[in-house]
């Protein structure tokens, strides 16, 4: 786990997620991130704990807060929109355009499961921009930066605006279809 420690200060460890581990288990159980967070402790008496949570299939920059104040600043921060998430992607086919944004209001598609969206023209504001940075025959690598709340993912949002989602299929091959490539904080003082 330590090989994966992206950033550390007193309040937050950034990690690089692997593609295909959940963050926490499941209701099946099962291997997940969470399990390796003892190794993070760096002498505090408690391991760090998820400040937000990646899809399994999702790589890259995932935010842990080091102890209960830092959880709730971090919270705060996502609650108020103040961490923006820079996604990448690999999708297959997309619109003529080269950069676009997504609007998609959210709401919780299970109660139980508050992490679970879904699309409601009702829900809570939710957008994304996106930027196609490179187009191959049959393939693109697009940008994406989240702004609002929690998007349920980058890549349904990609499919709503034209482009075909690769994620699943490619993960089973080369395991690095969707990944958070940066994640900014605007922090108060």
């Amino acid at each position: 786990m330590l090989a994966r420690l992206l950033y550390r200060d007193g309040l937050m460890l950034v990690v690089d997620k692997p593609a295909g581990l959940p963050v926490h288990r499941g209701p099946k159980g099962g291997n997940a991130l969470e399990d390796y967070f003892d190794a993070l402790r760096f002498g505090l008496p408690r391991p760090p704990a998820l400040a937000h949570r990646l899809d399994r299939d999702t790589t890259g920059c995932l935010v842990l807060g080091r102890h209960r104040k830092a959880l709730a600043l971090l919270g705060k921060l996502f609650k108020q929109g103040k961490v923006g998430k820079c996604y990448w992607a690999i999708v297959e086919g997309g619109p003529e355009a080269d950069e676009g944004r997504i609007d998609i209001p959210l709401s919780k598609r299970d109660d139980a499961r508050g992490w679970w969206m879904k699309a409601d023209e009702h829900g809570l504001p939710s957008a994304s921009t996106w930027k196609v940075m490179g187009r191959g025959r049959r393939f693109q690598l697009a940008c994406a930066r989240a702004f609002d709340r929690a998007h349920a993912s980058i890549a349904r949002a990609l499919r709503r605006d034209g482009m075909a989602d690769l994620r699943r299929q490619y993960l089973r091959r080369a395991r690095r279809a969707l990944e958070v490539h940066r994640c900014t904080f605007t922090r108060e003082k």
